[in-house]
């Protein structure tokens, strides 16, 4: 029997920052993330990753052994159309835990009897896209680092990927590894603090990673500053290396007619409630404080002229049953 190596406490921390690379192309990106969570993942039966966009029930680029490839989408089309509404919220749970012990009697069918549960990673945003891994769990039942500290880098990996898909993001501000502003556009204004004190918690979560472990780390290190930038390095022609922040604010399209404009805060809040994101969650992804997320949230809701977060998901047409499916 293979003897398992010790998981390093900071290996995701590791995943999420390179998740960031935005050098190769995206079959050799998800390839490399593959390797970099199927040890963490692997109880025995292999690991799975693959991109997702869940609105359009689209799978593609699958990674891993083809055992797991092979099930995927039979294993979706047994499920039926609500397969699909795992992949609206980053999240770290088991088959058994998001269908309430139902669905997962499919799971020896389609991998035997030894797969026991699956573990699902879905690093996805409130759109439904991104990337998800898995693994059967065999006789492991505790998934390694702990489900928070891989929840937290489902998000950043769902926001890297974003990221990769806007190659028009607009570099909006540099900064120095001390968070000094070195150039920053007009529509920074007001939010100088705010990105050099997300570059200096950034560089304080990877510094310390190994030693905090990466549930600690990546509670500092949120994915967006201010609900609109993401923080990367980037490296000149010289050589040096600075960190820039780019536009990642996620596009929610329309919310319905009749209602007064919402600002790109409120209609992220707003959207990622109605995709069933918890405050905490919502507070995470945008890099914002949570008492801001609730403001913005009732702020939404009274532009739109809507009493409950329950009648959200018919404001955004991506959503499909989401609302009235959703699991904790």
């Amino acid at each position: 029997m293979t003897q398992r190596r010790p998981f390093r406490r900071r290996a995701l921390v590791d995943a999420a920052q390179l998740a960031y690379t935005r050098a190769n192309s995206d079959a050799d990106w998800l390839a490399q993330l593959h390797d970099a969570t199927t040890g963490l993942l692997d109880a025995g039966m292999g690991s799975l990753a693959f991109f997702v966009d869940a609105t359009a029930q689209k799978i593609d680029g699958m990674v891993g052994p083809a055992h797991l490839a092979d099930v995927v989408i039979p294993m979706h089309a047994h499920t039926g159309p609500t397969a699909w509404n795992i992949y609206f919220q980053p999240r770290a749970t088991s088959l058994h835990t998001f269908y309430g012990g139902g669905e997962p009697q499919a799971i020896p069918k389609f991998l035997g009897a030894s797969a026991g549960d699956i573990w699902g990673i879905t690093c996805v945003d409130a759109r439904g896209r991104g990337v998800v891994f898995c693994a059967p769990q065999g006789s492991r039942r505790g998934l390694p680092l702990g489900t928070r500290a891989w929840t937290m880098a489902a998000v950043h990996i769902a926001t890297a990927y974003r990221l990769r898909m806007r190659t028009d993001a607009p570099i909006e501000a540099v900064l120095d590894a001390n968070g000094t502003l070195l150039h920053r556009e007009p529509a920074v204004a007001g939010s100088e603090k705010a990105l050099a004190a997300t570059v200096i918690r950034r560089a304080a979560a990877l510094r310390s990673a190994a030693s905090i472990g990466s549930e600690a780390a990546l509670e500092a290190w949120r994915s967006l500053s201010d609900g609109r930038w993401s923080i990367v390095e980037d490296i000149e022609s010289d050589g040096k290396r600075y960190l820039v922040a780019r536009n990642n604010e996620m596009q929610t399209g329309s919310v319905g007619t009749g209602a007064r404009a919402l600002t790109a805060l409120e209609r992220q809040v707003c959207a990622m409630t109605a995709a069933g994101h918890p405050q905490k969650l919502v507070a995470y992804e945008l890099g914002i404080h949570a008492s801001r997320v609730a403001r913005y949230l009732a702020s939404g809701l009274g532009k739109l002229g809507i009493s409950s977060p329950t009648d959200l998901a018919r404001r955004f047409a991506w959503l499909p049953d989401v609302a009235r499916n959703r699991r904790p």
